[in-house]
């Protein structure tokens, strides 16, 4: 009769010793994933060199969650807001201060800043902090939470690259300078050569041998002419020294011109010459000179790359709103690797290492440079080696 009086009494409390049980273990659990997730938060933002921070605004204390995992860390006190300023290196602190007010004054809130701070320990680092405002309920602002990051490394590495970048520069304005004092020397003696070579021919008597040797001296004083003009020109392009004489062009008439100039290259090689233009003009906003010299650029590479009785074609047609200058060849062709590097200045691909046809490696420069100067462009094409190359020049056409 007793026990079977007291199961009832008994039953509820075992039930609510269960239930608290489970509860308790529950919350356990919870803590312990909690403090899982705090460590692993922890680990990360000491890995990556992040602090994280907030500025109770209304009694102004700024607080940090410290970096480290270890057991018991928390928040640690900062200071006011202007003990944070303060460690701010002073050249910094206008724009410290103006980033904040700027976040408290506007809609969203949002504040970003990198400035150099002053650690504890008297070292300076560059830190990169964002945050945002959370206003109240009155739409006051209440507090600022945000992280910091250490960009130390990445500021000394841009610093260094505008270093770097800075040293090219002047580099290149000298090599620029070298350019252009170096040709205007080697220029010099060239008058008084090729004079003395015709004098000599003026003045000393007819024999075959001397006239040999008159028309080597003036041949190649007219080869150093043209190199020397090349270096000249790029030393101008590189200086933006190039002023273009521009007027409306037929562009007939200047892929004419071009082709006399050269014409004497192509018939040394005894190369076939096609020239196909249409019967209307093609008119282009242009310097007659620089343009001709574009033209006769090409049709100078094409002569000196293609093998003696060779074919080189120049035709000119209209595409559009643009005229097309197309230099083709049935030379030694361009690597693929090369077709890329064909145009800067000083190249010299592989295929012309044995120096056989002379050359700085200028002239496919100057190509480019005076054709973007026109606001048009050029692209180089070969199916190969040994299978011939094209040179494409367009340029803008005018009413």
């Amino acid at each position: 009769m007793d026990e079977a009086l007291s199961l009832p009494a008994t039953h509820p409390q075992q039930a609510e010793r269960d239930e608290l049980i489970r509860r308790l273990a529950e919350a356990y659990a919870l803590a312990a994933e909690l403090r899982d997730r705090d460590a692993h938060l922890r680990i990360a933002m000491e890995a990556s060199k992040v602090v994280a921070y907030q500025w109770d605004i209304p009694n102004d204390r700024v607080t940090r969650l410290r970096s480290s995992h270890e057991p018991g860390a928390s928040l640690e006190d900062a200071g006011t807001f202007e003990s944070v300023v303060a460690r701010v290196l002073a050249p910094d602190q206008d724009r410290f201060r103006a980033d904040i007010h700027a976040a408290l004054a506007s809609a969203d809130g949002i504040y970003r800043t990198e400035v150099r701070y002053r650690r504890a320990d008297g070292e300076v680092r560059w830190v990169s902090e964002s945050g945002r405002v959370v206003r109240g309920p009155d739409g006051k602002a209440a507090r600022m939470v945000g992280i910091t990051f250490d960009i130390t490394e990445r500021r000394e590495a841009e610093e260094a690259l505008r270093a770097a970048e800075a040293q090219l520069r002047e580099q290149a304005e000298r090599k620029d300078e070298f350019l252009a004092m170096l040709a205007h020397e080697l220029r010099n003696p060239l008058a008084p050569i090729r004079n003395a070579a015709q004098l000599l021919r003026l003045l000393a008597p007819a024999e075959p041998r001397l006239d040999r040797a008159r028309e080597i001296i003036e041949r190649q004083v007219d080869h150093l002419v043209r190199l020397v003009d090349d270096l000249l020109d790029v030393s101008r392009v590189s200086r933006g020294k190039i002023s273009l004489q521009r007027e409306a062009l037929d562009l007939r008439e200047v892929a004419s011109h071009a082709l006399d100039v050269s014409r004497p290259h192509l018939e040394a090689r005894r190369h076939q010459v096609v020239l196909a233009m249409p019967e209307a003009p093609v008119r282009v906003d242009g310097d007659f000179t620089r343009l001709a010299q574009v033209f006769s650029n090409l049709l100078n590479n094409a002569a000196k790359y293609t093998e003696a009785g060779g074919r080189v074609a120049l035709t000119l047609s209209i595409e559009g709103s643009e005229a097309v200058v197309v230099v083709a060849d049935t030379g030694r062709g361009i690597e693929p690797a090369e077709i890329g590097r064909l145009f800067e200045i000083f190249y010299q691909a592989e295929r012309h290492l044995d120096r056989a046809e002379g050359g700085l490696g200028l002239g496919l420069s100057l190509v480019k440079s005076l054709t973007e100067a026109h606001g048009g462009s050029v692209a180089a094409a070969s199916a190969g080696p040994g299978l011939g190359s094209t040179f494409t020049v367009r340029l803008p056409l005018i009413g």
